[in-house]
């Protein structure tokens, strides 16, 4: 059972025995769950995207995460 402070939109499974719940701006993270139902990871939605060659946006920027997708061998989301 998979219990916590969580407001997911939407929950999908890797096909590798991970759990992503997107938690939108309720909670600005995804969490992350393994079969069992364990809490693996907590992922925040801030992203500084001047580190990504926007040097006009500095500083921190959240988002709202609602949905997800997997690569077909399950390694990415």
């Amino acid at each position: 059972m998979i219990t916590g402070e969580i407001s997911p939109k939407s929950v999908v499974a890797s096909g590798t025995g991970l759990f992503f719940a997107q938690n939108m701006m309720y909670r600005h993270t995804v969490t992350v769950y393994n079969r069992r139902g364990k809490l693996v990871n907590t992922i925040p939605d801030t992203v500084d995207l001047s580190e990504f060659g926007f040097e006009e946006c500095e500083g921190e920027h959240r988002g709202a995460p609602v949905e997800a997708a997997f690569s077909p061998d399950g390694r990415y989301a």
